[in-house]
């Protein structure tokens, strides 16, 4: 004490005796005095240390954190949870799983109950036997005691009580102890602490979540007890129904949807054959109908080539017909296909003699009985 004030210093001393006992002296305090040593000496490599120590836990906070959310989506899978996401193989797959899981755990179960009632049995006989011997003393002591009051009726001795008493001696741990358990390394900062408390919760979590997930395929249920087993036999027929009930709604799903495909298929066939038959109708019209047109225009170029051979032979043809034949003709249908479309209702005298014969191709037009012919114009 005079030490730190004449030198107005901070002192810290611990005296540990040969029996454990221990002396200290400290000013102001031997916690402040502490970590002052240690931030005097380790400086430096605690610094280095603390920014190792920050990265690696930074580095290792998010795969644990995706490790988690990997186990928690697979274990509510594994309870019917959030399925509606899974594909039909996927779902399959899972069932396959549950199937698997549900049968280890349910043989696991049988064999517990086996062996919870072998166990009864022999406790049962052991307590059967135990019983037995008991009997046969009370009645040996009984036997005794009636002999014993009969030779001495007055003799009522209690049987003497010596209790025994132990004491324990109180154990002195060392400061050094003490002080260890309460962590003072300076280096440690409060991010870092909350960083290792969270980091040590993570992996306590995906311990626990690993167990469970075990336990739901039927790995490691040796450590479970018959409550667990059912419980776990319970959870896991909950998400297997789940399981069977969404996979259910997809093949219907797929059903439905393959049905409606069908049915539009069919309609489109019929539609296809309809438009089929429209096809073959009309082109077997537009052959009729090009074969007729090119005999028809046959039979007029071969009459024209007829006409301009006579007309080549002499110069003139005389031509006597009959009265009225203009009129007979005009009225008649090989004068409208030659070419003579008005039934010339003026013409009263006929010409003593064709000239010229000339015609001209008139635009297509249909006659009385409604079919389209190509018309020629005789002069």
């Amino acid at each position: 004490h005079e030490l730190s004030v004449l030198c107005d210093a901070e002192v810290g001393l611990i005296i540990f005796s040969s029996t454990g006992k221990m002396f200290e002296f400290a000013s102001p305090s031997m916690k402040t005095i502490i970590e002052r040593y240690m931030k005097s000496t380790d400086d430096v490599q605690n610094d280095v240390h603390s920014n190792n120590d920050s990265n690696y836990l930074r580095d290792d906070f998010a795969p644990l954190k995706h490790r988690i959310e990997c186990l928690l989506t697979a274990s509510k899978h594994m309870i019917g949870e959030d399925v509606g996401t899974l594909s039909f193989k996927e779902l399959s797959q899972l069932e396959q799983q549950l199937e698997t899981g549900l049968s280890r755990v349910r043989s696991r179960k049988d064999e517990l109950l086996i062996n919870r009632i072998q166990d009864i049995n022999r406790k049962e006989n052991c307590w059967e036997e135990e019983n037995k011997s008991l009997r046969k003393k009370i009645v040996e002591m009984q036997r005794i005691i009636e002999a014993r009051t009969r030779n001495n009726p007055t003799s009522a001795a209690d049987p003497p009580c010596s209790p025994s008493l132990t004491a324990l001696p109180s154990i002195l741990e060392h400061y050094f102890k003490i002080t260890s358990q309460k962590k003072l390394d300076s280096s440690s900062t409060q991010d870092e602490e909350l960083l290792r408390r969270e980091v040590r919760l993570l992996k306590q979590q995906i311990e626990s979540l690993q167990a469970t997930h075990r336990n739901l395929t039927g790995e490691d249920l040796s450590s479970l007890n018959g409550k667990e087993l059912f419980q776990l036999e319970r959870q896991m027929e909950i998400g297997l129904n789940r399981v069977k009930a969404r996979k259910d709604q997809i093949l219907m799903q797929q059903i439905q949807d393959l049905d409606l495909k069908e049915r539009l298929l069919i309609e489109e066939n019929k539609n296809l054959r309809k438009k089929i038959a429209e096809l073959e109708l009309n082109g077997v019209a537009a052959k009729t109908m090009d074969k007729t047109t090119s005999i028809r225009l046959n039979v007029d170029k071969s009459a024209a080539v007829e006409i301009s051979k006579a007309l080549s032979q002499s110069s003139s043809i005389q031509i006597d017909p009959p009265e009225n034949h203009y009129r007979e003709m005009g009225n008649s249908k090989t004068a409208l296909q030659l070419g003579l479309y008005e039934p010339y209702p003026q013409l009263t005298e006929r010409p003593d003699r064709l000239q010229t014969l000339d015609y001209t191709k008139l635009p297509r037009n249909e006659d009385e009985s409604g079919q389209a012919h190509d018309w020629i114009r005789w002069t």
